[in-house]
């Protein structure tokens, strides 16, 4: 994702997530289990941080296959962003000020 498409912007998301992830002390959002499913919630973050701290849990060390997100809003800048890298996505609740968004690896 270094480089840069025609017509796209520039690549927030990867100069965000550069650098070691132990020297930030926030923008990671709260994460917990239910029912076997991890979920993080990244409400109250500022930009780009929501998807940063969405991608860290996708692509981090500790393998998941699915992920419920917390948002604010309808991430339409994530949602690209899940498709490149294989990730397909589905808006279970939306009401005002609150997203509920299922995050699952494509086979």
């Amino acid at each position: 994702m270094t480089s840069v498409k025609a017509g796209k912007a520039a690549p927030v998301l990867t100069l965000a997530m550069s650098g070691d992830p132990s020297d930030r002390t926030e923008g990671h959002g709260k994460r917990w289990v239910e029912d076997g499913v991890p979920h993080i919630d990244v409400r109250g973050l500022e930009p780009p941080q929501p998807m940063v701290a969405i991608m860290r849990v996708l692509e981090g060390p500790e393998r998941v296959e699915s992920l419920v997100a917390h948002l604010d809003r309808e991430p339409i800048y994530l949602f690209p962003e899940l498709d490149e890298r294989g990730w397909a996505h589905e808006i279970l609740a939306r009401e005002p000020g609150a997203v509920r968004l299922a995050i699952r690896r494509r086979p």
